[in-house]
């Protein structure tokens, strides 16, 4: 012992050197998928969120009173985003594609013309011919007809005109009116599609994007008093979670530590303890920090929360380690500081350890839910807890020896000495009763409500996601309209725009819903190759039946030798295609990217199609899915919430028998009798009831994020009672609250303190768990402060303690 003590200092050197060189690496992670659970359809979900959120269109969101002031905002916009830096295009209308300063060639729309469409095309070129040309002619006796007139030359029929505006719904984003502008709100409201380059993933690149947006908005503005305009969209979401996620770890450490010291120095009345617990406290933290480092993907913005909870959790060794010092100094005065610290260190290493790692086997347990971001927040406190422990082990003996030099009497606070005197009287009866109310309470209030589980993953006041809803809201067709996303996936792009394009015809027309694919606008080359064998078919004898009826309705035919050489000589194939990658390059570029997406990770193609509706059944549509492509998924927020509730119902009675499993192990190891664990075990069960209750009565949200902290706050919670019976094998309540009741208050309150940082977190699956953090504490601290005594009192035989030997407080 003597010579690890001698040791221990300088591996904690080392071990901090190491630390501060990991630190650099720490990463936040702006991705909200690694929130979801691991089920198919949330699986699904995060995949969506990880390929489009990585190339997603970004929006400039512009409202004004006026929709002319809104129109002419978005175009300057558009124009001015331009060029700047991890900009590609900005759009502000959907058109169907064509080249620059190229005669159109009608020929063409067959490629992208769907089977009505087509239908509509084979009745122009036969009955119809006639009538149209007429038409046409018609249009061109009209004044102000000229501009149209080089186009007809190519176009008599107007075969172009065919290509309707498609994508009405540009879904969560805009929608088109009849010329192709996305607008909603009766053109109140305009979007601006911007494609970016790069990752919205990397936090870098999304910086620079969101960077060069508002400093276009900022140039744009001044000359358009009246407009509003915001971003959403994936790059600029990334960059409000990420710029959240580092604010509440900064914040919230900060609170905490303040918090922490606060409440040390008011219940344990040691204010210069806190030199010999704050510095391996802090070590303690950094090495947990480092170890957040090494996670591959970065630190999820619910598992930043391990900062303030290893410093609430982590003091309580320090407290226990410092009490002991305390003791052997009254035992010993004239002991050397070396023998003291030698001494305090053997007397409180096996609890304080086993009390450390019970805590880090209950976070541990947090490894068996179904989302990642838990798991991670689990490994990270649970490393933390014993990091912690270990670093206050190997320094602050030494460094509370040196503060305490001087011999102290106890002090214990005056209600706990009050408390163990009510106890030892008529106290076990009392608490018996107060048990059996509790219980009654719960049955006749009932258990807490779960709360809507999607609340908790998306975080509050992030300007991008408000403006993310508010395009959601302006361009929902009914007001509770439902938007739900079908993933098709696989290595062929080709193959998987084959599948969409079968999926959309089978979704289409059914139910009042709106399906919204990229096929009318990016067939396959299988389809394209389909249509232009039909459409060459039907060419067929053509050019000679439109010279026919051009004279017949008194047209002259050299003035169209254009439009018939493109019947005779219809755009080939290879033609066709280049068509399609002028499509997803050109003005239609961030539809493409709404639609279509390339996996970051495994390369794959995903496509999304897009349904809604009022009401819409996810069940339903999955089935109706599955019919037309068994591997396609069903998924979408609305699908997330039932992902989250199965979590939370298939998570927690897993974690809490593991947890408990766990606990029951860690104090068979330190208490001599399996009556002492049951009595823990009794007070960890009233803690759970008044925890029930109480979160029921504040109304605190119960989701899979706070909820599993419950089986967690065992392991946090059992070293207070574990403590206090180890104490009452001296003694009755008395001399138990007399020697540990001061730290066991201590240790409470510093760890609440901890959750308590957590209230003012940017997400509400984190704000949450710090309420249910704080509150489970305190039912902790109750529990062991009353019902052990109590219970203990009534289970175990405790020798007498004589009048005169009686704890008066200070």
């Amino acid at each position: 012992m003597r010579r690890l003590a001698r040791v221990a200092p300088w591996i904690a050197l080392v071990l901090t050197v190491i630390s501060a060189l990991l630190l650099p690496r720490l990463r936040l992670s702006g991705s909200l998928s690694r929130l979801f659970p691991d089920d198919p359809a949330a699986v699904a979900l995060g995949r969506y969120v990880d390929a489009f959120g990585g190339g997603d269109v970004t929006i400039l969101l512009v409202q004004a009173d006026d929709p002319a002031r809104a129109e002419a905002a978005a175009e300057a916009l558009a124009k001015a985003v331009v060029g700047r830096p991890g900009i590609r295009t900005a759009v502000t209308h959907v058109r169907p594609p064509r080249a620059e300063g190229e005669a159109p060639d009608p020929t063409l729309l067959f490629a992208f013309a769907d089977d009505a469409e087509q239908k509509e095309l084979a009745q122009i070129l036969g009955e119809g011919m006639k009538g149209r040309l007429e038409d046409t002619r018609a249009m061109l006796l009209m004044p102000g007809s000229g501009e149209v007139a080089e186009l007809v030359k190519h176009d008599p029929l107007r075969l172009l005109q065919v290509a309707r505006a498609r994508a009405r719904s540009i879904a969560a984003t805009a929608s088109t009116d009849e010329s192709g502008a996305l607008a909603a709100d009766g053109g109140k409201a305009r979007f601006v599609l911007v494609s970016t380059q790069g990752s919205a993933l990397d936090s870098t690149e999304a910086r620079r994007v969101v960077d060069s947006l508002e400093a276009a908005i900022a140039e744009v503005s001044p000359g358009h008093p009246g407009v509003r305009a915001r971003i959403a969209g994936g790059a600029a979401i990334a960059r409000d979670v990420e710029r959240m996620i580092r604010r509440d770890l900064y914040l919230s450490s900060a609170i905490s530590t303040v918090l922490v010291a606060l409440a040390f120095v008011l219940t344990f009345r040691r204010t210069r303890a806190l030199l010999a617990i704050g510095p391996p406290l802090l070590i303690g933290t950094l090495w947990t920090t480092a170890v957040a480092a090494l996670l591959p993907g970065g630190i999820t913005a619910i598992a930043m929360g391990f900062a303030s909870v290893v410093i609430g959790v982590g003091l309580d060794t320090g407290v226990h380690v410092y009490a002991a010092v305390e003791r052997a100094r009254r035992e010993q005065p004239d002991a050397s500081d070396e023998e003291i610290a030698l001494e305090a260190t053997r007397a409180v290493w096996r609890p304080t350890l086993t009390a450390a790692v019970a805590a880090g086997c209950a976070f541990g347990a947090l490894a068996l839910s179904r989302l990642s971001a838990l798991r991670e927040l689990g490994l990270l406190c649970a490393t933390g807890e014993v990091l912690t422990a270990l670093a206050i082990l190997a320094m602050t003996p030494r460094l509370a020896a040196r503060l305490e030099r001087t011999p102290h009497p106890e002090r214990p606070l005056t209600f706990l000495v009050r408390l163990g005197e009510a106890i030892v009287g008529r106290g076990g009866r009392v608490v018996a009763f107060g048990v059996v109310a509790i219980v009654v309470a719960l049955i006749v209030v009932g258990p807490p409500k779960p709360g809507g589980a999607i609340v908790a993953v998306k975080p509050r006041n992030l300007p991008s996601l408000a403006a993310q809803e508010d395009a959601i809201r302006l361009t929902a067709h009914e007001k509770d309209e439902v938007q739900l996303t079908v993933i098709q996936s696989g290595p062929d792009e080709q193959a998987v725009l084959a599948r969409a394009e079968k999926l959309a015809a089978g979704l289409a027309g059914k139910g009042g819903r709106t399906v919204e694919s990229i096929a009318p606008w990016l067939p396959s080359e299988a389809t394209v190759r389909a249509r232009l064998a039909a459409r060459d078919a039907l060419l067929v004898g053509k050019p000679s039946a439109l010279e026919a009826a051009l004279v017949e309705v008194g047209f002259a035919v050299e003035p169209f030798a254009p439009a018939i050489a493109h019947l005779k000589e219809p755009a080939p194939f290879s033609t066709a295609i280049v068509a399609v990658a002028r499509l997803r390059q050109g003005p239609l570029a961030p539809l493409v990217a709404r639609h279509v997406a390339r996996h970051p990770k495994t390369g794959e193609t995903l496509v999304a199609t897009y349904v809604r509706g009022p009401k819409l059944d996810a069940a339903a549509l999955a089935t109706e899915v599955a019919a037309l492509d068994r591997d396609a998924v069903v998924t979408g927020y609305p699908v997330l919430e039932g992902s989250l509730r199965a979590a939370l119902t298939r998570d927690l009675p897993r974690v809490s028998l593991v947890a408990l499993v766990l606990v029951i192990l860690a104090l068979r190891s330190v208490l001599r009798s399996a009556r002492e664990v049951l009595v823990a075990l009794i007070a960890l069960l009233v803690e759970l009831a008044i925890v029930a209750l109480l979160v029921r009565a504040f109304g605190v949200s119960v989701h899979v994020y706070d909820a599993l902290v419950l089986p967690v706050l065992l392991g946090i919670t059992v070293d207070e009672s574990m403590f206090l019976l180890h104490a009452m094998r001296e003694g009755d309540a008395r001399t138990a609250l007399h020697r540990e009741g001061r730290a066991i208050v201590t240790t409470a309150c510093t760890t609440a303190a901890g959750f308590v940082a957590l209230l003012g977190c940017g997400f509400p699956g984190l704000r949450d768990l710090g309420a249910v953090g704080v509150i489970g504490t305190l039912a902790g601290l109750t529990a062991s402060l009353v019902v052990v005594p109590a219970v203990a009192g009534l289970l175990t035989t405790t020798r007498h303690v004589p009048k005169d030997a009686a704890l008066s407080p200070e």
